[in-house]
């Protein structure tokens, strides 16, 4: 399939035009006349991704995170980001970015997450500019939990090796909100939705202390740990709407830069 044609699907798919005014979603990279006939699915580009996709001979990687973020002056192998860059375009490698409107789309990433918890009465969380771009999701657990089953229920399900809570007093879990990625922002909403537990990434100290015993327990599940699942996610939709054209392959070659100790 032509990379134009493949834009097109991948669009109308994807809904780019639902994402953040700060963000920078869609092809970003790419040759509108090349074939594609094989895509790399990663949650970010970094040179590993970069040499994974050379040696699985892909034309195009679809990425969460965008490569190209801030405006860029110049690119040259002197940086690592230019030789990212230079490296991609020398192998005729496209890069294609589903970030925030796919945390928004229906069957996205906060969809999916809730469905690995298996929630039932999923509701939207925090509506932005219209009744259609929503973030997050909460719903409720088929049974009750008690904060040390959840812990574990939420490692399992998420393939977890720790996480982090911030202790809102509640003993007993049943409601729980979920923003993937970085969505402290959003806890309010959750709280006043009545939800139990808020699963996010990246809490900070100072926010921390502001949750600390308000009635709803927040569990830092991580960045990478709440978004890692994007690949699986994206390569189901993917091959279920455009497999038969073409070949979707999700990265191994991308880490969690973290390590628990």
């Amino acid at each position: 399939m032509q990379l134009e044609q493949l834009k097109v699907n991948l669009d109308e798919l994807l809904k780019p035009s639902l994402a953040y005014d700060w963000d920078n979603v869609g092809l970003s990279i790419g040759d509108k006349t090349a074939y594609v006939n094989k895509v790399l699915i990663t949650l970010e580009i970094n040179e590993a991704v970069v040499d994974e996709a050379i040696s699985k001979d892909v034309q195009l990687i679809i990425s969460h995170h965008p490569l190209i973020f801030r405006p860029i002056k110049s690119i040259t192998n002197f940086d690592d980001k230019g030789n990212i860059l230079l490296k991609l375009i020398k192998n005729s490698i496209g890069v294609y970015v589903a970030h925030t409107n796919f945390d928004i789309i229906e069957g996205g990433l906060n969809d999916y997450i809730s469905n690995l918890l298996s929630l039932n009465n999923i509701n939207k969380l925090a509506y932005e500019n219209s009744d259609i771009d929503a973030i997050g999701r909460y719903g409720e657990l088929k049974e009750e939990m008690s904060v040390e089953e959840f812990i574990m229920f939420v490692k399992t399900k998420l393939n977890l090796s720790d996480l982090r809570i911030v202790d809102g007093g509640n003993s007993k879990i049943r409601k729980v909100g979920i923003v993937t990625g970085s969505g402290i922002e959003y806890a309010s909403n959750a709280f006043e939705a009545g939800c139990d537990a808020y699963l996010t990434g990246d809490i900070k100290y100072h926010d921390a202390q502001d949750w600390l015993g308000r009635g709803m327990n927040i569990f830092d599940v991580g960045h990478y740990g709440s978004e890692i699942h994007f690949k699986e996610n994206m390569l189901r939709i993917l091959r279920d709407k455009l497999g038969e054209e073409v070949d979707f392959v999700v990265s191994d070659a991308l880490k969690d830069p973290f390590r628990a100790v």
